[in-house]
């Protein structure tokens, strides 16, 4: 199945302002599908049927639920990661697997400095966005 994706402008009041479509013919665009897919699971987008087409669409929340994914990253995946590492990193006896987790414990930290960054990036943003 070929998917194409081309944006549409809604209007009217239960419209959204912009458009996902997705249907058989035109250009392939592969992989499209799947992050839709992980999009309308998270319940940031919804879809529609149109007889063979989905529309999907973003719900109206969609940037403050966007914003929040990084803080929930970094509390839900990261940071119980780094304790489990650091608890396994003090009971094992080799050095070679030593080594190899504080490799891991290393990238860890680095990802975890990245997140808070795009964290306090979308901070900002949002106090933008309120004004």
């Amino acid at each position: 199945m070929a998917v194409t994706l081309s944006a549409m402008i809604g209007s009217g009041d239960d419209a959204p302002s912009e458009i996902l479509r997705a249907s058989d013919g035109g250009y392939v665009i592969f992989g499209t599908m799947n992050p839709l897919g992980r999009l309308e699971r998270d319940y940031l987008v919804t879809v529609r049927k149109d007889g063979k087409t989905k529309l999907f669409s973003p719900v109206p929340a969609f940037l403050e639920k966007f914003l929040l994914q990084p803080k929930e990253i970094l509390e839900k995946d990261v940071e119980p990661l780094e304790k489990l590492i650091g608890i396994i990193l003090d009971d094992t006896k080799s050095e070679e697997h030593r080594a190899k987790l504080r490799e891991v414990l290393s990238g860890l930290k680095a990802l975890e400095c990245i997140i808070r960054r795009i964290i306090e990036m979308e901070e900002e943003e949002m106090e933008c966005v309120k004004r």
